[in-house]
């Protein structure tokens, strides 16, 4: 008898024991990241916001090439009476002075239009990384939430890399199959405070290095 209560002492000690290891055993789970922030409702919102200022830039730079424009014609013009000899020499002098000074208003806009120019992409790509940060943190606090809650030690990103100069087209997973995938779970919750109407997407893909207003070829 006193065996028999020794060996199922035993045997529970060892179910103990096993239940305890597997329990302390990490859980993982795996994330399309890319996919999340593609259909955050916040990453809509952004991306409308900064079309419209890229719009409301583009409208400012094309009034300054149109003032450009008409600053070359108007030169050209005054080039053109400059060097009309039916007139006189005191006459081709003061027009040729006209000339110049539109010739340097010509250089001046050239300038301003440059410097515009350089400006508004510095303003596009700091708006764009700063929102890609602000983005990719929402986004990682609320998975550190839905991660804990669910019990898992570490999620791991799968989304196929984006092919771009000098970058890896490894996966940083290669190979995760059976573990549970967040990511429909994490854009339920995180689109849960989105607002009735959203605006329509502007752009595909997430938030990132986008196109530039083009600097004048002068």
């Amino acid at each position: 008898m006193k065996k028999l209560s020794l060996l199922i002492g035993s045997c529970l000690l060892l179910a103990l024991v096993t239940n305890t290891a597997q329990a302390a055993e990490p859980r993982y789970a795996v994330v399309k990241f890319a996919k999340v922030m593609d259909e955050y409702w916040k990453t809509k919102q952004a991306l409308a916001n900064l079309k419209g200022r890229v719009d409301t830039l583009e409208l400012e730079r094309k009034k300054m090439v149109d003032d450009l424009k008409k600053a070359e014609e108007d030169y050209k013009r005054l080039e053109g009476l400059a060097n009309n000899k039916a007139v006189s020499a005191e006459e081709r002098e003061r027009r040729k002075t006209d000339a110049g000074t539109k010739n340097r208003e010509v250089k001046e806009i050239i300038e301003a239009l440059r410097q515009f120019e350089r400006s508004s992409n510095v303003q596009i790509m700091e708006s764009r990384r700063n929102l890609q940060v602000k983005l990719i943190g929402e986004i990682r606090e609320s998975l550190n939430s839905l991660a804990r809650s669910q019990g898992y030690a570490a999620v791991f990103d799968v989304t196929t890399p984006t092919p771009a100069p000098g970058a890896s087209l490894t996966p940083i997973v290669l190979f995760a199959e059976g573990m549970p995938d967040l990511t429909n779970d994490l854009i339920r919750r995180l689109n849960e405070t989105a607002p009735a109407s959203l605006p329509a997407r502007t752009t595909s893909g997430p938030i990132g290095p986008g196109p530039t207003l083009p600097l004048p070829g002068r």
